[in-house]
Formats: C-alpha cells, sequence, structure tokens
C-alpha cells in the first residue's frame, strides 16, 4: 500500500509484532497514554536505546522485568526458562550470549524512563566460561548449556517417575540415576577431545571479539598492520593453551571424582547427551519428556531456580 502512495505519510497502530518487524523503515512510536474523550493522545519516539526495533516493540509496555536468554522462540531455552520463570519475568529468547550481555545492559541502561519501567536481567550458558566474570545483570548458568540442565539428576527421576517408575521406588529411581550418570560419564570420558577442543574454540572465538584496532592507532606513522595482527596471533595462541590447560584440569577432575554436577558444567556434546544417549535411556522423547516435567513439576521449578541462583523476584 505504501509504496503505491509514496506522498503520502502512514500511521499505524498496531499489537501485531508481525506488523511491526514488517515494517523496517518506519519511525517506531510509544502511545504511553490516551484519553479518547478528549482526543488527547500521548506518543513518544521508542529510539536511542540501543535495542533493535523489533525488539523494542516487544518491551514496550511490559509490566514484568525482562530476563534475556539465548536460543530462539520455541527453543529449549526459552520453554525451559518460561517454565522456572515466566510468572515473574518476560522472558526473551535473543541469540547468542553476546547478544544477551549487549541488550541486558541496553534496557538497563534506560530503566526508570518513561519507555522502560522495568530492569534486566541476562542468563547464559556456561559454554565453558569457567572463569567468566560475572557483569552486571549477568548470570550464566551453572550448566555447560540448557541440554545439560535437562540431564541433571533431579530431572532425570522427575522423567523416570513418569515414563518407567514409582515416586515411591527409590532404589529402582536411584539404580536409573546412577546408570545414566555412569553412562554419560563415560560417553564424555570416550570424547574429551572433542569437549576440551570445542571448549578452547568457543573460549578463543569469544576472546577474538574483543580485539580490535583502536582507530588513533592507525594514525601512528609506527602502527603496522603486520605487527597488531602478529601479536594478536601470539594472544590467541597463549590464550588457547593456558585454556587448554584448564579445561583438560577441570574435565579430568570431574571425570575422575565421578562428579556429576561438574561434568554437566563442562560437557559441550549437546544432543548425543540429552539426545540420543537420554532418549535410550528413557526409551522415549527424553527431551519433550524432561520438558513437561519441568513445565507440570513445582518442587522440580524449585530446585532448578535455587542452583540455578537468579535473584528473588517479588
Amino acid at each position: 500500500m505504501t509504496e503505491y502512495r509514496s506522498d503520502c505519510h502512514f500511521i499505524f497502530i498496531s499489537h501485531s509484532q508481525e506488523f511491526i518487524d514488517s515494517q523496517s523503515s518506519a519511525e517506531l512510536l510509544w502511545l504511553h497514554d490516551s484519553d479518547a474523550s478528549k482526543n488527547e493522545y500521548n506518543l513518544e519516539p521508542a529510539t536511542d536505546t540501543g535495542l533493535p526495533k523489533t525488539l523494542l516493540a516487544q518491551l514496550v509496555g511490559s509490566q514484568k522485568p525482562v530476563l534475556f536468554c539465548e536460543g530462539k522462540p520455541d527453543s529449549d531455552d526459552h520453554n525451559v526458562y518460561s517454565s522456572l520463570y515466566g510468572k515473574n519475568y518476560l522472558v526473551v529468547p535473543i541469540g547468542d550470549h553476546n547478544d544477551v550481555i549487549r541488550y541486558t545492559k541496553a534496557v538497563n541502561k534506560v530503566k526508570d524512563s518513561r519507555l522502560f519501567k522495568f530492569s534486566a536481567l541476562g542468563l547464559i550458558d556456561g559454554d565453558s566460561l569457567i572463569n567468566f566474570t560475572p557483569d552486571a545483570g549477568i548470570y550464566v548458568l551453572p550448566y555447560n548449556e540448557i541440554e545439560m540442565l535437562l540431564v541433571d539428576p533431579e530431572v532425570q527421576k522427575s522423567v523416570y517417575v513418569g515414563t518407567q517408575a514409582s515416586k515411591d521406588d527409590k532404589d529402582l529411581l536411584e539404580n536409573l540415576v546412577t546408570t545414566a550418570n555412569r553412562s554419560i560419564i563415560q560417553k564424555v570420558k570416550d570424547n574429551k577431545a572433542l569437549i576440551v577442543n570445542t571448549a578452547i574454540k568457543d573460549n578463543l572465538d569469544a576472546h577474538s571479539a574483543t580485539l580490535r584496532v583502536v582507530p588513533k592507532q592507525m594514525a601512528d606513522s609506527e602502527f603496522k598492520f603486520e605487527d597488531s595482527i602478529k601479536a594478536t596471533q601470539e594472544n590467541l595462541i597463549n590464550s588457547a593453551k593456558e585454556y587448554r590447560k584448564k579445561t583438560t584440569e577441570y574435565l579430568d577432575q570431574a571425570i575422575q571424582s565421578e562428579d556429576i554436577m561438574k561434568v554437566l558444567k563442562v560437557c559441550n556434546l549437546k544432543h548425543q547427551i540429552s539426545g540420543q544417549l537420554m532418549q535410550t535411556m528413557a526409551e522415549g522423547n527424553y527431551v519433550s519428556f524432561a520438558e513437561t516435567q519441568i513445565a507440570d513439576n513445582e518442587d522440580l521449578q524449585k530446585y532448578l531456580r535455587e542452583y540455578i541462583g537468579l535473584p528473588a523476584q517479588n
């Protein structure tokens, strides 16, 4: 419609996220209050927040604080965190951990403005970030990723109660969990090189994203890109060596002690564990069973919230 009347300005009023997303060149305004009887409408530009327009449209008017997480709508992350925190937070999946960190900071920078009355938290996967330094409002999952949360022993028990055992048959439940945990640890032991190298790659990707040439350096007659590249290469090599040592030591200790929680903190095998291995153990779609139990079991929700450790929300 708009392309046929380029000589006109159009004003659209919509609650449809899809429609707002489709208007890529439109200016976004927020109607924060109105009095139709007096024909008074208070509009305010929803700009200069550091947030994409599509995300801004989703957040404006929320009465809840926002919890950014990794993933996409209907991903495992979104499903689980909505079950755990959906009553008190607007749970928004937003891509990777860099996006979560960036947008959490952006919302908190303008909170208490007319646009946002809420604060934001960000929850990112462990991703082998053993030495991650928590930033304001950013929390790290105490598992390597969401797939490892789904095989927490307490989640396993809840699944087995629904599929293979009675709640009162504690010995059978313990045997099922013990067998599964031993299989997980053996899978980790067999794939140690893959786990360590994947962890190093994740660390190098994160480290590389912070390496930049400061523009003012280029005005220096002594500055050479060749030297900068060489220094960066040496920095990355040293970082990889250090991270290999730390990750290997942590993984070896976790395997040797047979501490399943430590294993789940560093294991990055994703669907090899939650899908392939646990599907055999649960005799069905384990991930679906686990997410259903998390959605329905309040005791399990309480346990996971306490273990993850986000601040309590009134």
